[in-house]
C-alpha cells in the first residue's frame, strides 16, 4: 500500500474514532438511593366464628313464619323466604372500605327458567359489636364498613321473593334449585 493512502486511511480512522466518542462525553451527575421498609398488606374477610353461620330458611316470616323445607315447601307468588346469617368481619387497612351485597344467585343447571326468572332475591345487614346482647345498626346502601369495624358481626337477613306479579299459569308446577346466595364485601379505596 502507498505510503500516502496508509497516511489518508489512518487520518479517516481517527476521525471517524473521535466523532463515535464525541458523544460519550460525560457531564455532571449524581445519585440518592431511596431507602425502602417493609410493606404489609390490610385484610378483608367474613369468618364464620363458633356459634355463627346460618340459620333455617323461614316461609314469610314477617307474618309469624314457618320453616321453609326446601324440595317440599311449595311457594305460590309472594311468599318469601328468608334465611338469617352471621359473620364476624375482619378488616385492617389505612384506608379501607368495603360494602356488603349480595352475589347474582346460582341456579342448578336443571332449574326451570321461568321460576328462576321469578325468584328475585335481596338482603338488608345490620352490624353490631361481638357478644350476645348487643344492639346492631341498619346498614343503608353504600355504608361503608372500614378497619374501626373490625371484630364486629355482620348480620344478613338474606330474601327470595316470589313475585307476587307472576300471572296466569307461569312457574307453575316446576322447581328451581338453589345453589347458592353468596354474601360478600367489597372493597373500595377511601
Amino acid at each position: 500500500m502507498h505510503k500516502n493512502t496508509k497516511a489518508a486511511l489512518a487520518v479517516t480512522t481517527a476521525s471517524v474514532l473521535l466523532i463515535g466518542g464525541a458523544g460519550t462525553l460525560a457531564s455532571w451527575n449524581d445519585s440518592e438511593s431511596v431507602s425502602g421498609g417493609d410493606i404489609r398488606s390490610g385484610t378483608l374477610s367474613l369468618v364464620e366464628a363458633a356459634g355463627q353461620g346460618c340459620g333455617e330458611w323461614i316461609l314469610d316470616a314477617a307474618g309469624g313464619g314457618e320453616v321453609f323445607s326446601p324440595g317440599s315447601t311449595l311457594l305460590v307468588p309472594g311468599d318469601v323466604i328468608t334465611r338469617t346469617c352471621t359473620y364476624t368481619v375482619n378488616a385492617s387497612g389505612a384506608h379501607l372500605k368495603a360494602t356488603a351485597g349480595l352475589g347474582t344467585p346460582e341456579f342448578a343447571a336443571a332449574s326451570d327458567a321461568d321460576l328462576v326468572k321469578q325468584l328475585k332475591p335481596s338482603a338488608v345487614y345490620t352490624l353490631g359489636a361481638a357478644g350476645a346482647g348487643t344492639a346492631a345498626a341498619a346498614l343503608a346502601d353504600g355504608d361503608a364498613i372500614t378497619s374501626a369495624d373490625n371484630g364486629k358481626v355482620l348480620t344478613a337477613v338474606v330474601s327470595v321473593t316470589f313475585d307476587a306479579a307472576t300471572a296466569g299459569t307461569t312457574a307453575q308446577g316446576v322447581t328451581a334449585t338453589l345453589d347458592a346466595l353468596t354474601v360478600s364485601l367489597s372493597q373500595q379505596h377511601a
